[in-house]
Parts: C-alpha cells; sequence; structure tokens
C-alpha cells in the first residue's frame, strides 16, 4: 500500500477536519473517497487535461464508483472510536 504524506493549504485542513468531526471517517478515508471519487468527476478531469502533457494520454481509473464500500473490516481501534472503515478496491484486489 502507498502511503503518501500529503502537504496542503490550511483551507483543505480545516474542511477535512469539519468533516471528520461531522462524520465517522478518519482523515485518510476522507482524503481517499475523494481521490475514489476524483476520478470520475468532469471538473477534476477537466483540470487535468488543462495540465496534460503533450502527447501524454491520461489515465482511465482502474476502479468504479459503484465499488466503494462503507463498512466492511473495521479494526479494534476504529470500532472504540466509531468510526467506519472505507474499502476500496478493485476487482482484481478483490480475489
Amino acid at each position: 500500500m502507498y502511503i503518501p504524506t500529503v502537504r496542503y493549504a490550511d483551507c483543505y485542513q480545516q474542511y477535512v477536519d469539519k468533516l471528520f468531526q461531522s462524520t465517522h471517517l478518519d482523515r485518510n478515508q476522507i482524503i481517499r473517497a475523494a481521490l475514489f471519487t476524483a476520478a470520475h468527476s468532469e471538473e477534476f478531469l477537466k483540470l487535468m487535461r488543462d495540465n496534460q502533457i503533450a502527447d501524454v494520454s491520461l489515465p482511465s481509473p482502474l476502479w468504479q464508483l459503484d465499488q466503494m464500500e462503507l463498512g466492511g473490516s473495521r479494526n479494534r481501534k476504529q470500532q472504540e472510536r466509531g468510526r467506519t472503515s472505507i474499502i476500496m478496491m478493485t476487482e482484481r484486489e478483490k480475489l
């Protein structure tokens, strides 16, 4: 699993913090959900096309929007905090 360090502006941090406080998701799950859905967002794709390198095609996501599942495996720490796991797997990973 890829574990990046994410740096973003304070306004994004405040938004993610408010989502964290108003949902059963942790901050990583919120960012993962945003990335998961961004690949199917016209606004995101337009931004990518506007910054696309000439003669290099943009990739297509390896997942569909209906592959996101809320719930599923929860570890003890998440259960104690009442948080829900987001499971985002491609068909290949499910096998």
